[in-house]
């Protein structure tokens, strides 16, 4: 198995296994074994992540992350989309 994980909210996190640390950062899609015991540190407070776990000899998996900026009220909020799709692996 294998995982993406995307951290859609927050600061990020910083992803400790046996194989090194990654670097979950705010909507940059972090890939890693389904499998690794991971150890996980929040960068500074709390988050809301997107995860998905896959079969990557049965699917491939395809994010398409960007942002864009939303006008409510003279205030400019970012509005991070978010476009996932799986296809059978060939």
């Amino acid at each position: 198995m294998a995982r993406i994980l995307t951290v859609i909210e927050g600061k990020g996190m910083v992803l400790e296994s046996e194989d090194g640390i990654l670097d979950a950062a705010y909507c940059k899609p972090t890939v890693f074994s389904g499998e690794a015991k991971i150890n996980s540190y929040l960068n500074n407070g709390p988050i809301r992540d997107f995860n998905v776990i896959y079969d990557p000899v049965r699917f491939v998996p395809r994010l398409n992350l960007s942002l864009k900026p939303l006008i409510l009220d003279q205030n400019r909020t970012w509005i991070a989309y978010m476009h996932f799709t799986v296809s059978l692996a060939v």
